[in-house]
């Protein structure tokens, strides 16, 4: 799926959306469907352009450490972000300790829900990483079968932009939570407001 900016916009065509499984598979005819999703794209499009765009890492799994690609960057983009190691075209790709020690990313995505949180702190550079201390480590269920494609897209702006965009945080509840910097789960909305949500 290709998501453009043009002057702050973001435009779903129909051509692209009809050629991305990964997104829009589960959907069985376009039409009002893909208009809704469109008014989605373009309502958030305007809400974040003036928000500092953050930086995201997200882990499809953490045994092995693998990052997830596939429709993540177009989707982290179009929220006001950037996807880091995203210059693939393959849905994941296995990284490594060293690689990830480079990084400082803004946001971490967990998008398994079955990590194990003791492991965690071993296998990637928890402690150096300000994601951590700033509460913005989310473990989060991306499921578009369960979701629908439009909540999945609200999901990654609240992840994304949660202080800034209060109510995607709030009805998100259940399906975002935060891993806390002494590794326990907490809800994504109580973590950022510790944290200093605004």
């Amino acid at each position: 799926m290709t998501i453009s900016r043009d002057r702050e916009r973001v435009s779903v065509t129909r051509q692209n959306v009809r050629g991305s499984e990964s997104l829009l598979g589960i959907l069985d005819e376009l039409g009002e469907a893909e208009w809704a999703l469109e008014q989605v794209c373009r309502r958030l499009a305007d809400r974040v352009v003036h928000l500092p765009k953050r930086t995201v890492l997200s882990l499809e799994s953490i045994e092995p450490l693998l990052v997830s690609r596939s429709w993540m960057p177009h989707v982290v983009e179009l929220v006001g972000g950037e996807l880091l190691l995203a210059d693939s075209d393959s849905a994941t790709a296995e990284t490594s300790y060293d690689e990830l020690v480079a990084l400082d990313p803004d946001i971490v995505v967990l998008q398994s829900t079955k990590t194990d949180l003791e492991v965690l702190e071993h296998v990637v550079p928890w402690s150096t990483w300000g994601a951590v201390s700033a509460g913005r480590v989310f473990v989060c269920d991306f499921d578009f079968e369960s979701h629908g494609p439009t909540r999945v897209i609200e999901m990654v702006a609240a992840v994304v932009h949660g202080d800034s965009l209060p109510d995607l945080l709030d009805s998100s509840q259940g399906a975002l939570r935060c891993v806390s910097p002494e590794l326990e789960l907490v809800d994504a909305s109580e973590s950022l407001f510790r944290n200093g949500r605004h």
